[in-house]
């Protein structure tokens, strides 16, 4: 009889507990809330057998570290760009960057093709320079709608638009929102306007998904 109790009672604790409200993360800076990216805006970044980021045998060294609040929770993370030993005569200012979130997440990228600096082969319109929240000509960092991004420009090979790569954190992590050749020409915090071989573009976020509109 005790056991017929005990089980009773057990099964009673069971279903009061089942039936209580899942408890939800609210955390704003949720994957759930960042905004839908557009795979025809990113290209892979070029690797073959040697030149790949696995490969042992390549080594880097840094450039220059920035330290920001990236996924604006009043914490600071870091920016740090390599440059890869053996590659200071190829093109490009550094090749590698690696972003350190403040919970410890690591996220790396690797161009081969090399990124520079700002008018350094890759012309940067002066009213986007002016926009950058860091004292640098590496890279760029401003707003674009609720998030931060950071710009980076990449080594232009004859007529052909250097590649353009922007990293977004509507998730609170970082994101490749744009790789892809194009000529930078305007930005503000509502859209991006690109243009190659003499097509203009508008990159904007309507209804929460990132749309490239032809002009």
């Amino acid at each position: 009889m005790k056991i017929i109790k005990i089980l009773a009672l057990v099964l009673i604790m069971t279903s009061c507990k089942s039936n209580q409200p899942e408890k939800k993360d609210t955390d704003i800076k949720s994957e759930d809330v960042g905004f839908v990216l557009n795979p025809k805006l990113i290209d892979d970044f070029y690797h073959d057998e040697r030149l790949n980021p696995d490969n042992p045998e390549l080594t880097n060294y840094r450039v220059k570290e920035f330290v920001v609040d990236l996924n604006q929770n009043q914490k600071p993370d870091s920016i740090i760009l390599y440059q890869l030993n053996g590659f200071e005569n190829a093109p490009g200012d550094f090749h590698q960057i690696e972003i350190k979130m403040d919970n410890g997440e690591s996220w790396e990228k690797t161009n081969f093709d090399g990124w520079v600096r700002f008018d350094n082969n890759y012309i940067v319109p002066d009213l986007v320079k002016e926009q950058n929240q860091l004292n640098t000509d590496l890279l760029l960092l401003t707003d674009f709608e609720k998030t931060k991004i950071i710009g980076l420009f990449s080594w232009v090979y004859a007529s052909e638009p250097g590649l353009l790569t922007f990293i977004e954190f509507s998730t609170g992590k970082p994101r490749i929102m744009l790789n892809k050749k194009f000529d930078l020409t305007q930005l503000d915090s509502n859209k991006i306007a690109v243009e190659n071989y003499n097509s203009e573009y508008q990159i904007e976020l309507i209804d929460n998904n990132l749309e490239l509109k032809k002009e």
